[in-house]
Formats: structure tokens, sequence, C-alpha cells
């Protein structure tokens, strides 16, 4: 099955995507470091603007960066429909300041008819564990997006 998201994605492994992509995407500005069936990794470099007045990651950054990165491993398993977010649960388990890179992978758990099931895991550079959530995304009964952001 053509994929054009997944092919999308793997072509800009490597690519900063700050700029380059529309919305919160191109604002957050990772890096997708693999694309998989189930599964995407990206980078993140956390700037001043990601972070709270005690120049930490703000809470909001992590549950952004979960939400991005689990929203593109979902458009990336070629679905025929699009699928929203319908809830996201964090724990933020540790910090990272400003200037620090952040690794971000998001797994599919279980995909059903309407409801994916996802997870995704913040962690530093070197490995250390610094935010785990959960989310579902339910069919929207829309048709999936395009890559330019049409209807398909």
């Amino acid at each position: 099955m053509n994929n054009p998201f997944k092919d999308y994605f793997k072509a800009a492994i490597g690519t900063k995507l700050k700029g380059q992509a529309p919305g919160l995407t191109g604002l957050l500005g990772g890096t997708i470091l693999e694309v998989e069936d189930h599964f995407i990794v990206m980078e993140f470099e956390i700037g001043d603007e990601l972070c709270n007045p005690g120049g930490v990651m703000h809470g909001g950054t992590h549950a952004a960066i979960m939400d991005d990165v689990m929203g593109m491993t979902v458009a990336a398993m070629g679905n025929e429909s699009h699928f929203v977010s319908v809830n996201l649960s964090l724990d933020m388990l540790g910090t990272v300041r400003s200037g620090e890179k952040v690794r971000a992978k998001a797994t599919v758990i279980r995909k059903g008819r309407q409801i994916i099931n996802m997870s995704c895991d913040i962690s530093t550079m070197e490995g250390k564990l610094i935010s785990r959530g959960t989310q579902n995304l339910v069919i929207s009964g829309m048709p999936k997006i395009s890559e330019n952001n049409q209807a398909s």
C-alpha cells in the first residue's frame, strides 16, 4: 500500500523539521531518527521557548512532543481514515534544562477498528527517562489528511 506520510517521514530522517513542517510540528523542530511500521523516534533540542520560568522543560512541552510524535506515528501507519486524539495522560519523572536534547519514542500498543492506543517515552540522550505518556486516538469519520493538509 502506498503511504505518502511514511515515505515523507523516512525521507526526512536526519532533517530538523523546524520551519519545514506545518504548525506545532515546525515550532517544536524535532529531527526524525527512525520510522518503522509501529513506532517513530525523534530528537528535540529544548530551547528557552520550550521551558518554564525555572529554565526546565515545560509540562506543556512534554505533552506537545508526545502528542505530535504519536500523531505522526499514526499517520505513518497508512490508515484509511483520519484519527484524532481523545486523551493524553503523562507522568513527568525528571527535568531537562534549556540547551539540552531529548529523544521521544512513540509506539503503537494496540490498534483496533476505532481506537489506537499509544505510548511515548521522552528520555535524555543518555537514556534517562524524563516522562512517559499514553494516549488514545479515535477514528474521526473524516477522510485521511493528505500530505498537503487537504482531505483525500
